[in-house]
């Protein structure tokens, strides 16, 4: 049986935007963030974190630091009960053409592979354009824009998100409102 999953973007979604984070000391998650992913893991979806991470071809930080700032999330998390199926990031950049780099959906497709999740059961949560579209590009059940960034952005982009949700929390209603808990 296929697993389904909350694939969600890290800075700006779950936790702090700080642009290229290397201190892992600085992780703070969103207000009801933990919460939120409390009830989607007991909901019986698997909680990915989906990241691009340019700054360490950019020369502004290491994989090390990314991977430090990574082990502290999950380690902050497991103190609250909150366990990660995976992290996956791209350091390619942004005009690069990687098939990685969001909104391409290398990395949903990467983590779908490795955890036996039913894409068309999934969602993506974010607060980019980008967020969106690969959530739309991998055949997600839905996608949620959540954040600060204004949705005029999103038609910029040509994305239209399933949902706009106020904050973490609201988005977490619409994924189990849409996805079924247990």
């Amino acid at each position: 049986m296929a697993n389904k999953a909350v694939f969600m973007d890290r800075d700006g979604t779950i936790m702090d935007d700080y642009g290229h984070l290397a201190d892992p000391d600085q992780v703070r998650f969103l207000p009801g963030v933990l919460e939120g992913l409390k009830r989607l893991q007991a909901a019986g979806f698997k909680l990915i974190v989906v990241t691009s991470q340019s700054g360490v071809e950019q020369g502004l930080l290491t994989r090390e630091e990314v991977e430090g700032v990574h082990e502290r999330i999950e380690e902050r998390a497991a103190d609250e009960g909150v366990f990660f199926d995976g992290i996956y990031y791209c350091t390619h950049l942004k005009d690069s053409g990687s098939f990685f780099r969001k909104p391409q959906p290398g990395m949903l497709y990467q983590a779908a592979l490795e955890h036996e999740i039913h894409l068309g059961e999934s969602f993506m949560l974010g607060n980019y354009a980008t967020d969106i579209g690969v959530g739309r590009r991998a055949g997600c059940k839905g996608t949620v824009f959540t954040g600060e960034i204004v949705p005029e952005s999103l038609e910029r982009h040509g994305e239209t998100p399933d949902c706009t949700a106020l904050d973490f929390l609201e988005a977490v209603e619409y994924v189990l409102r849409e996805g079924g808990e247990k």
